[in-house]
């Protein structure tokens, strides 16, 4: 079983001890939410499969959704994705694996070391990554109404291809 979850970075930490915060906790996202941007926000997105937590890295960094957004449509169209995110010198990579599985990894791109790598069950994966986008999206239309307009104005017709091919409403 897969579960995955979306992490906002709290703004009023202090810089050296950065904090998190559940997309689904409401009490801390309302706190935040006058702070959250119109276009970019920073945060981590958190895989969990078998009940274990397969990114340790938890990187937090902007828009990471938009990152896997990404990913998940190259990979519907080629079979193969790969995708650098937007701050960090960290490529990811969705890779055909074996049958019914798809390959997730994750580089370093200053040196081309890899720092994590695992296979997952291809459909539920990539179901349950655009499922949880959704919701995602959904909570920062009730903390931040603007931002989840510049999503849809931005990336709808991702948003309408990924949910047409995995037959997600």
């Amino acid at each position: 079983m897969i579960n995955i979850n979306t992490y906002m970075e709290d703004m009023e930490s202090p810089f050296d001890n950065v904090k998190l915060i559940r997309i689904d906790d409401e009490v801390n996202m309302q706190r935040i939410s006058s702070k959250l941007s119109d276009m970019y926000n920073g945060y981590c997105i958190e895989i969990i499969y078998n009940d274990k937590r397969l990114n340790p890295l938890c990187i937090t960094t902007t828009e990471p959704w938009e990152t896997y957004l990404c990913l998940i449509k190259n990979y519907l169209i080629a079979g193969y994705s790969e995708v650098h995110d937007l701050n960090h010198p960290i490529m990811f990579y969705f890779l055909k694996d074996e049958e019914n599985f798809l390959r997730l990894k994750i580089e370093n791109s200053y040196d081309n070391t890899l720092e994590y790598e695992i296979s997952l069950p291809e459909k539920e994966f990539l179901t349950i990554a655009f499922k949880s986008f959704l919701i995602y999206l959904d909570y920062m239309k009730i903390y931040n109404p603007e931002y989840c307009e510049h999503w849809k104005e931005q990336f709808n017709s991702y948003i309408c291809f990924i949910a047409n091919k995995l037959n997600v409403e």
